[in-house]
């Protein structure tokens, strides 16, 4: 066999190899991408599943109640009662706090983060809810405590429900 014809054939073998390579690597990059929504989709839906389960509890007239009066100063509820506000606020942080590592790591989209750091910054506008917070923040990661306790709370649009008021307004 011609010594040229057998470079010539190996040339065009390397020529065929990276060209498998490069669309080897492009449909890759393509699948990563897919997988990165896939991931965001989900930890969209588990986020705001978490939530809805944790807020469904509110609309139970006891926990209401507990729940706004707690809001408003932590410190006069009775034991019961600062247990079982104290268990809906801790299950509610967890999650932001588990939205905030997410939305760090790319996981969850930064609109869904941006609106839960409004969420927490009308929350911590109650005097209440800052009381539990400081009594119960070390529970929490330091990078979390670090994000709640920056929170500018003069920037919070309002209170969190209609009848009560924000301190900062």
């Amino acid at each position: 066999m011609n010594p040229d014809l057998i470079a010539t054939l190996a040339n065009i073998g390397e020529i065929i190899a990276a060209i498998l390579v490069v669309i080897s690597l492009g449909y890759v990059a393509m699948q990563i991408r897919q997988n990165t929504q896939a991931l965001k989709v989900t930890a969209t839906q588990s986020y705001v599943e978490m939530y809805n389960t944790i807020t469904s509890e509110l609309v139970k007239p006891e926990i209401a109640d507990i729940w706004s009066r707690g809001f408003r100063d932590f410190s006069a509820l009775n034991r019961t009662e600062s247990v079982q506000f104290s268990a809906i606020a801790g299950q509610l942080m967890r999650v932001f706090e588990s939205a905030h590592a997410q939305w760090k790591r790319g996981a969850l989209e930064a609109q869904l983060w941006e609106a839960s750091e409004r969420t927490l910054s009308d929350s911590m506008t109650m005097a209440g809810f800052r009381q539990w917070w400081d009594f119960r923040k070390h529970w929490y990661s330091k990078d979390f405590q670090v994000v709640i306790d920056g929170l500018d709370l003069d920037q919070a649009a309002h209170a969190p429900y209609p009848d009560m008021v924000a301190e900062n307004e």
